[in-house]
């Protein structure tokens, strides 16, 4: 019973994570990114 607790938490915790950055492009073509990496490496 533990095990099909902690999978159903696992699976609600997948769900809200992919909700959250649904529509999210990726970070390469984000200005912030770059605007990062330039900064960093400054």
């Amino acid at each position: 019973m533990m095990s099909e607790d902690i999978e159903s938490r696992i699976r609600k915790t997948g769900l809200r994570l992919y909700q959250v950055i649904e529509g999210e492009m990726p970070s390469l073509f984000k200005k912030e990114y770059w605007t990062g990496k330039a900064m960093s490496g400054a």
